[in-house]
């Protein structure tokens, strides 16, 4: 289908994002891609001449349209449409959660797993100071296997959950916590457990992907997602509904010992470096560590690769092209993350661009020099900073130093429905400016904040040269704010910003009231 589209955006603050921070007045978008950046009187001649819709943004400010470089698209959009939402707040008690359960299950009667989506830390933000018990959801669904995820790395489990997913039969380990009661019975309460949980039904995830990525993604400013895939078939759902005209662009990252073993993923040879203008394979996802501890009070490592085998398995990706993204949200983790790229073979400054996930919320002061001299990407979840309330270990989130050094600091909101309004870079934006007490030195200026989810992003994404800044020959993907930033003067008042129009591959494709006024 012919997707590209023209139109002409003028009177506007233009964050170029380019590296001298230029901005501009106008833009025009021939057929999908940017051909001119400057002033509104010549972009309107343009228009006019061209027969190119214009649009007036007022004076507002506008920027690249906004690249997540981590999300669960696929996690959350299901999660949203097919699961109860339980989140703590505006939750106050595991009694008010038990009651939506039930409504849930009377609504919605099956035999189907249930995956009730709750918030980091729900031991800490309810009334009775603890997760649920097995017997307490057993009496909730006696027959029906259901789970109550603090986050998704400690989940509540039913009798009926813990005999689907073999609880009963898992040995305990270093990397996960099979919590017991006096008695040494397994009393419901697991960490990680995600690789266990069964596949989201085919049918059901696209519908579910159809229904949210507007709510999810289109109507932040998000045109570019990189989306680490749940199940073995998310990129070919995912992709087809883009090839059907859904207005995204996606870069899928298979989630290693979930979704594809590790000698399945070598043998890929996913080519992360290849430009995808809407969908593809970026690269591969392991998880070095998981919770960082027994998901309520307990901090202890739990990590899921020996150094050895984590060195061959990223030299190995190396040596196919594939990027490779670590999880790591514990200095022994990040650590080890940072040996498996020096080690890795592929030369000085990372050229692979492998990342470490979660690596800039929590790298300790010491680490940050050796992450900049071994090339390493730190990614970033700003929402991290108010959302990680009640967990073990909270993230420092030492930004403005890890820019200071460097380093490519990468923006994701690893939107997976356990935080809503984490989806939206713009409030991540803003989290990562307000910064208070010991931290308020590593507060980002708007400016440094926003690269995170433009240029930054899509250099982590190999595709610096698409997109990610409003410059001639780019792709015509842009997010219209609903005020001009310049008139803000405190950072709080950045949670307030909003985006009032969608602009993917130069079509209007979110906020009526900014659809183009007439034509050129």
């Amino acid at each position: 289908m012919q997707r590209n589209a023209s139109i002409a955006v003028v009177n506007a603050d233009l964050r170029t994002m380019d590296v001298r921070g230029t901005r501009a007045e106008a833009v025009l978008i021939e057929d999908g891609i940017i051909t001119e950046v400057g002033r509104s009187d010549a972009i309107r001649a343009l228009a006019e001449a061209r027969r190119v819709e214009v649009l007036d943004a007022g004076g507002c400010s506008v920027l690249p349209g906004f690249i997540d470089a981590h999300t669960h698209m696929e996690l959350a959009s299901y999660s949203l449409s097919h699961w109860p939402q339980a989140h703590t707040p505006p939750f106050e008690s595991l009694e008010q959660v038990a009651e939506a359960i039930r409504e849930f299950l009377e609504e919605r009667p099956g035999d189907d797993f249930v995956l009730v989506r709750s918030s980091f830390g729900m031991h800490a933000k309810v009334e009775e100071r603890r997760l649920f018990s097995r017997t307490e959801l057993d009496a909730i669904a006696p027959d029906r296997p259901i789970g109550v995820a603090s986050g998704l790395h400690v989940i509540s489990l039913n009798t009926p959950a813990m005999d689907l997913l073999g609880v009963f039969d898992l040995p305990d380990s270093e990397e996960r916590v099979i919590h017991r009661d006096a008695h040494g019975v397994p009393s419901g309460v697991v960490t990680e457990i995600i690789d266990r949980l069964p596949p989201l039904p085919k049918d059901l995830l696209r519908e579910a992907l159809d229904a949210q990525i507007p709510l999810l993604a289109t109507r932040f400013g998000v045109t570019t997602i990189g989306s680490i895939a749940w199940n073995d078939y998310d990129h070919e759902v995912f992709g087809s509904l883009i090839d059907e005209g859904m207005p995204i662009r996606l870069k899928s990252y298979p989630h290693v010992n979930r979704v594809i073993s590790a000698e399945e993923a070598i043998a890929a040879r996913v080519d992360s470096r290849r430009s995808t203008p809407w969908s593809g394979l970026g690269g591969l996802k392991v998880f070095v560590d998981g919770q960082h501890g027994d998901g309520i009070d307990a901090v202890f490592d739990d990590l899921k690769w020996s150094q050895q085998d984590l060195d061959d398995f990223v030299r190995r990706a190396t040596e196919s092209g594939s990027q490779v993204l670590m999880h790591a949200v514990s200095t022994s983790a990040i650590r080890m993350a940072l040996t498996a790229i020096e080690r890795c073979g592929a030369g000085p400054g990372n050229p692979l661009r492998h990342r470490i996930e979660h690596g800039a919320d929590y790298i300790e002061a010491q680490d940050i020099e050796r992450a900049a001299q071994a090339g390493a990407l730190l990614v970033v979840t700003p929402q991290f900073i108010l959302s990680s309330e009640g967990e073990s270990a909270g993230p420092g989130a030492l930004l403005s130093s890890i820019l200071s050094a460097g380093i490519c600091l990468v923006g994701g909101t690893d939107t997976t429905g356990t935080v809503p309004e984490g989806a939206s870079p713009l409030y991540n934006i803003a989290c990562a400016m307000n910064r208070s007490g010991s931290s308020a030195s590593e507060a980002l200026t708007f400016e440094e904040a926003a690269r995170l989810f433009t240029s930054n992003a899509a250099y982590a994404m190999f595709e610096e040269g698409t997109r990610g800044k409003i410059l001639t020959g780019m792709l015509g993907d842009l997010a219209v704010l609903d005020r001009r930033l310049d008139d803000l003067s405190d950072p709080r008042e950045f949670f307030d910003v909003a985006v009032r129009a969608t602009v993917c591959a130069g079509r209007v494709v979110h906020g009526e009231d900014a659809a183009p006024t007439r034509k050129g």
